[in-house]
């Protein structure tokens, strides 16, 4: 089989272009595919005009089915669904600060030895809560008490001294927010590098099992001329009753394989549809071949570049940041309750509204009040909890790029084992192509028997099975090796940037 090593332009923007990088060391990051951003909708696939019930066929190159599985893969709808509920996070914590309108209304009765009494009253209140735990409050309400009528405005300001003072403890519900929309954002950033690494695994063995399958097909197309070239040659005395049965056995098998190559073909397609959102009753075909483009790296020069790229590293480093500030939130709730309070009023009283509303007097106060208990016992052990947090959190990161460095170490050798294969595989090749040649060469000057040939056909299939495994296996690998350095995917700076 002549060689279709050739380099490959490229594999889904850039998954397999990475010929910037000399072997043993890595001159440049490799190119990476453009991350999409949570979309607002997903849009569905472009379709032909066809009738609703009518199959529709498709063919797509790898760089089109990355394109479409991130537009259309139902579990990746579900990870931007997340990013758009942490977005709503963000506006209900926000609306804490928001400028508040309160309508007031209250009615009732009250009776004691002096008799009873009705009441009613409304009024409205604006207020307003500030980053450093301060509540202002303009009102005004008027309230009947029996034949009594009160009317009056004024302004009530509450700032805490210990306890809620401070921008970090008030406004800790909209940074948790912030902080889940940055997380969700990278959660979904990382699960897209998912999604193209399976879209790569699944194209390529799509191409694995069509190349299989037609040498299946091959083969049992050859074994078939076997059979018949041996039932003549019986007839004629030049072969033995062994020669036929021999060659029945070896098309049934040589049928067997085909059998199995259609099904895992088959099986790799609807995989391969799943991922890109498309229904069982479209018909999906790709563009490609075997083509590939060879590089290599040094195992410093990977670990360096997941060190500066993985979002999960990122994360769990603005992990530990967010645990401290959750432990001072903390720290401050075991400070007792202790508020100034000031307020100012002008009011008036009267037989009724009109005499109650000129508001001829007033009314200040400036006091603290404080409510609190004493031994807070739940918050001295919420603060003994987020001191653990923070140290769990360290450790989390030392763990984790432990475990990153593995994985490079892991994909950089899967990379090199694959590379070797190839060359050994097609040395393999070679080899029963030379087999095949000289038990041909025995066979039709009558030398050798139908068994050698038929053997010396079955290597040749196996050893091109195997090198097209090779083959598609170190271009997934490629892929693999990229998402774990974090240069799969390109996503927004500000996911990669510490909080």
């Amino acid at each position: 089989m002549p060689c279709r090593l050739a380099a490959l332009a490229s594999v889904a923007l850039a998954i397999c272009t990475l010929g910037g990088c000399t072997r043993g060391t890595i001159q440049q990051q490799p190119a990476a595919i453009p991350v999409r951003e949570a979309p607002a909708a997903a849009p569905a696939a472009a379709e032909p005009d066809a009738a609703p019930d009518e199959a529709k066929t498709f063919r797509f190159g790898l760089e089109e089915s990355i394109d479409l599985a991130l537009r259309n893969n139902l579990s990746l709808m579900n990870a931007a669904d997340q990013v758009k509920r942490s977005e709503f996070n963000i506006r209900a914590a926000a609306a804490e600060f928001e400028v508040k309108v309160t309508p007031r209304a209250s009615a009732g009765l009250s009776g004691g030895s002096g008799g009873t009494s009705t009441t009613t009253g409304g009024g409205l209140g604006v207020s307003k809560r500030t980053g450093i735990g301060t509540r202002g409050e303009i009102f005004g309400e008027t309230t009947r008490t029996g034949d009594t009528n009160r009317t009056g405005t004024g302004i009530e300001l509450t700032q805490p001294l210990l306890r809620g003072l401070g921008k970090t403890v008030n406004e800790d519900f909209l940074l948790d927010a912030r902080f889940g929309a940055l997380s969700s954002e990278r959660s979904y950033a990382m699960f897209q590098e998912g999604i193209v690494v399976s879209v790569v695994r699944a194209f390529y063995e799509i191409v694995r099992q069509r190349e299989i399958l037609a040498l299946n097909d091959k083969s049992a197309r050859r074994t078939q001329g076997h059979l018949e070239a041996a039932r003549a040659r019986e007839k004629v005395g030049l072969a033995s009753r062994i020669d036929v049965l021999r060659a029945e056995i070896q098309l049934r098998q040589a049928q067997d394989n085909l059998l199995a190559a259609q099904e895992a073909s088959g099986d790799a397609v609807d995989r391969f549809r799943i991922l890109l959102g498309f229904g069982p009753q479209d018909n999906v075909e790709i563009d490609s071949d075997l083509t590939y483009n060879e590089f290599a790296v040094d195992a410093q020069g990977a670990l360096d570049l997941a060190l500066a790229n993985r979002l999960d590293l990122v994360q769990a480093r603005d992990e530990i940041g967010e645990s401290e500030r959750n432990l001072r939130v903390a720290r401050n709730n075991t400070l007792p309750q202790l508020d100034l309070v000031v307020g100012y009023e002008q009011y008036g009283t009267g037989p009724g509204f009109s005499s109650s509303s000129r508001l001829n007097e007033s009314a200040w106060s400036v006091g603290l009040s404080t409510s609190t208990d004493l031994r807070r016992t739940a918050q001295r052990m919420y603060y003994e909890q987020a001191k653990l947090d923070v140290e769990a959190r360290e450790r989390n990161l030392k763990l984790l790029g432990d475990t990153v460095a593995r994985e490079v170490n892991d994909a950089l050798r899967r990379l090199e084992r694959n590379r070797k294969r190839i060359d050994i595989q097609k040395a393999e090749m070679e080899h029963a192509q030379q087999k095949l040649k000289l038990a041909r060469i025995k066979f039709d000057r009558g030398l050798g028997d139908n068994f050698d040939l038929m053997s010396a056909e079955e290597d040749v299939i196996r050893a091109e099975t195997a090198w097209i495994s090779a083959v598609t296996d170190y271009i997934v690998s490629q892929a693999e090796f990229k998402k774990a350095v974090g240069t799969l995917v390109e996503r927004p700076s500000r996911l990669a940037k510490p909080q």
